[in-house]
């Protein structure tokens, strides 16, 4: 394949892959303000579009923040992973809810 054809197909892809990533003009602060996370592949990428969000808002794992807590919550025919971060420069903790439904219901529909 050609190099220039090889680039715009990349860049195709990516922003394809960020169109169906990350869907909310909400916070994460609580289940109704869970930041919505779309299928766009297998469960891995999406849980990746969650530490992407976290990444993109509080900076570098390790560095600028860890991870305290990771759970999945089930709440009214919806499913949500619960991260609970914590800010090393303040010490404070951050609870974040993403709306894990579609692609959890994807890997539920492939595993029957």
């Amino acid at each position: 394949m050609e190099k220039k054809k090889l680039i715009g197909l990349i860049a195709v892809l990516l922003i394809a892959f960020q169109a169906c990533g990350i869907k909310s003009a909400d916070d994460g602060s609580s289940m109704k303000k869970a930041i919505v996370i779309k299928s766009i592949g297998d469960h891995l990428e999406s849980i990746g579009q969650e530490y992407k969000y976290i990444g993109d808002n509080f900076g570098d794992r390790g560095k600028d923040w860890v991870l305290v807590e990771q759970r999945m919550i089930e709440e009214e025919d919806r499913f949500y992973d619960l991260l609970t971060i914590k800010i090393i420069d303040s010490g404070e903790e951050k609870i974040l809810y993403f709306d894990i439904t579609e692609p959890f219901r994807k890997l539920q529909s492939q595993l029957d």
